[in-house]
């Protein structure tokens, strides 16, 4: 499981408090120096993240953080995390301003995000989020039950679906030894089935 911490850069530290806590692998996309190099450097580790944060603190100067979250939280939804901080450092939010981005906050619920309102929540959130992923033994173990059932199901439907003289290409054999079975010529006329084999004479 990986985390893609976006929000708020400027002087903001918030990255730096909960990264130590934090038990998943994670993306900063903070560097000293913008370049186009680190904005494709960011969409492709924003691809391989499962999990999208925004975390807004009173240090933000722009807004597109804001537009990124909800975008993701439209594509995303539940794994997509917005939290707005009440305070960075001596900085909070006016009124006027916790009030706009309160609409944004219930914009991306209403999507499917997640809403957090401090960083010890965001914190608790991703570690349990972590916590309930199956270990690669145990995702491991899953795949190769349902390829062996996927194999079982390809099996039974290969026995009766080609006639002979037709060739399945991903089982690389012969099947059904009936030369005119009309069960069999309905079934290969199916588009799915006409995707999977060819016809090959002997």
């Amino acid at each position: 499981m990986k985390v893609f911490l976006g929000g708020t850069c400027a002087e903001s530290k918030w990255r730096d408090n909960i990264i130590p806590q934090l038990k998943c692998e994670y993306f900063n996309p903070v560097v000293d120096d913008w370049t186009p190099e680190c904005q494709q450097i960011e969409e492709r580790e924003k691809r391989i993240c499962e999990y999208h944060l925004y975390v807004i603190t009173p240090k933000m100067q722009g807004v597109f953080s804001i537009a990124e979250a909800v975008s993701d939280s439209m594509q995303l939804h539940n794994r997509c995390i917005f939290c707005v901080t009440k305070e960075d450092d001596d900085r909070d939010w006016t009124k006027e301003e916790l009030k706009s981005l309160n609409a944004t906050s219930e914009l991306i619920k209403n999507n499917g995000g997640i809403i957090l309102s401090s960083l010890d929540e965001v914190v608790e959130y991703i570690n349990n989020e972590y916590d309930r992923m199956p270990s690669i033994e145990q995702q491991l173990e899953f795949y190769k039950k349902r390829t062996e059932h996927l194999m079982k199901l390809w099996n039974k439907l290969t026995s009766h679906i080609l006639p002979e003289g037709w060739y399945c290409m991903a089982m690389d054999t012969w099947t059904c030894e009936e030369e005119e079975c009309s069960e069999c010529i309905d079934r290969l006329n199916r588009p799915f089935v006409q995707k999977l084999i060819k016809r090959k004479k002997f």
